[in-house]
C-alpha cells in the first residue's frame, strides 16, 4: 500500500520551510529552520516533523489514508511564549489549508491538538502539535 505518508511529510517540510524563512519572534529570532532529525547540539529554537500514524481511509472505488501528523517545536526562550508563537504561524500555514501533495488528493488538514511543557533539562520548552489529514491516492491518470 501506498501511503502518501512521505510526500505529505515533503509538502509539509517545504510549507513550513517557507513559512518560518522569516518571522519576528520573541528573543529576536528572525528564522526557525524545519528539521527531520536533529542532533543533541542543534541550537533552538527549531521545528521537528515528527511521527506520523496512518489508517486507512479508502473505499471500493479509492485509496486513501487518515493520518495524523505531529509536529514538534523546541525553544530555550524563557516561557512558552516563543514555543506558542512558532505553534501559531505552523497553524495558519496548515489548518484547513489547500496544499499540493505528490501522488495524492489532500482532502483535509486541520489541527487536532497541542500540548506545551518544559524538558527534563528545565531549560527547554517543547510543543507538539498534532494535525489530522486526509488524502485520496491520485491515479497514474490523476496525477499526470
Amino acid at each position: 500500500m501506498i501511503d502518501g505518508s512521505d510526500a505529505l511529510t515533503e509538502a509539509v517540510f517545504e510549507r513550513l520551510s517557507a513559512a518560518l524563512a522569516t518571522v519576528s519572534l520573541v528573543g529576536n529570532v528572525t528564522s526557525v529552520p524545519v528539521r527531520d532529525a536533529v542532533k543533541e547540539d542543534t541550537p533552538k529554537p527549531y521545528v521537528v516533523i515528527g511521527e506520523t500514524d496512518v489508517t486507512d481511509w479508502g473505499s471500493k472505488t479509492g485509496v486513501g489514508t487518515e493520518q495524523t501528523l505531529t509536529i514538534e517545536i523546541w525553544s530555550e526562550h524563557r516561557g512558552r511564549k516563543q514555543a506558542r508563537q512558532i505553534a501559531a504561524l505552523i497553524y495558519a500555514s496548515l489548518h484547513e489549508q489547500d496544499f499540493d501533495v505528490e501522488g495524492q488528493q489532500l482532502v483535509l488538514c486541520r489541527f487536532e491538538s497541542a500540548d506545551y511543557g518544559r524538558d527534563g533539562d528545565g531549560l527547554t520548552y517543547f510543543g507538539r502539535l498534532r494535525y489530522r489529514c486526509l488524502l485520496d491516492a491520485l491515479s497514474d491518470a490523476e496525477s499526470d
